[in-house]
């Protein structure tokens, strides 16, 4: 129980710091200043510098996607680890945290 407990904790430590690494704050505000110039009614006159613009929006928006999984998955062993806690069936924690 403690090993569970402690190993999610610094789960959550390491994502809070890559999020902070990969800075994604920054990448979020560039993708609403790049989605921003997308809905100019001009947009398109410059199909490739248009296309460009959409390629970074694209990729932007795979990385925080994937992030957001990783955080998802921890999320869920940490509702996992709660109700087993609860449950009080150790045995049953570490069968739904390795499906995770």
């Amino acid at each position: 129980d403690f090993e569970i407990k402690k190993t999610l904790e610094e789960a959550r430590a390491i994502l809070k710091d890559l999020r902070e690494f990969f800075d994604f704050a920054t990448r979020e505000k560039k993708i609403k200043e790049l989605e921003e110039l997308s809905a100019a009614a001009d947009f398109w006159d410059d199909p490739d510098n248009a296309q460009k613009i959409m390629q970074q929006i694209t990729s932007l928006r795979s990385k925080i996607e994937r992030f957001n999984e990783v955080k998802g998955m921890l999320e869920d062993c940490e509702t996992y680890y709660e109700m087993a806690k609860e449950s009080g069936d150790d045995e049953e924690l570490w069968q739904e945290l390795q499906t995770v």
